[in-house]
């Protein structure tokens, strides 16, 4: 019987490790030292729709952890694709270096870029990080930092979703309407 109850204290306990939906039910490891390491983006999925009165733009980036694609409605050429390693580094600090190398050919370019870190809500919950790179710029194939919902936070695995919407009609004769919408997924590996 005493060895029944210690393991429903020690259960108990450890049943508030799961923060995100699809966490694991039990960890040893802090949200921190889940999040610290190197980290390869094995997936990225960003689709944005924007309206500024009769203009739509549409774009849409897909990323499998090697080949990159970005659709652009309003873009010449539309279509970017490419060939790159990407790699994210979050130290225990707060500092964050993304490395984006493209291969083209026999030939290759790598980028490096610094920046930050950090949990957006409670010290207790954990389950919003902003990533902050300098340089963030959708069109010239970043990945796309802000604020993240941590949908998945294993040891080897996080998942992240940012969504935003704005909508607004604008004053005056015209009365334009003014709409964004964004969703994105960004799948980290070790």
């Amino acid at each position: 019987m005493k060895k029944l109850l210690i393991a429903v204290i020690v259960l108990a306990t450890f049943a508030g490790c799961k923060k995100g939906e699809n966490d694991p039910f039990l960890s040893f490891r802090s949200r921190d030292a889940r999040v610290v390491g190197e980290w390869k983006v094995s997936s990225y999925a960003y689709d944005e729709a924007s309206v500024n009165g009769n203009n739509t733009t549409t774009v849409k980036v897909a990323y499998d952890g090697s080949n990159y694609s970005s659709t652009n409605s309003n873009a010449n050429p539309p279509i970017d694709k490419g060939t790159y390693a990407i790699m994210f580094e979050m130290l225990k600090d707060g500092t964050l270096k993304y490395t984006q190398t493209r291969t083209e050919g026999n030939s290759s370019s790598t980028t490096v870029q610094e920046g930050n870190w950090a949990w957006m809500d409670s010290r207790k919950n954990k389950s919003i990080i902003n990533l902050s790179v300098s340089g963030d710029q959708i069109n010239n194939n970043y990945i796309q930092g802000g604020t993240y919902v941590v949908d998945q936070l294993k040891n080897k695995e996080i998942v992240l979703t940012q969504a935003f919407s704005n909508s607004f009609e604008s004053s005056g004769a015209a009365g334009t309407k003014i709409s964004f919408k964004s969703n994105s997924t960004l799948t980290l590996t070790q």
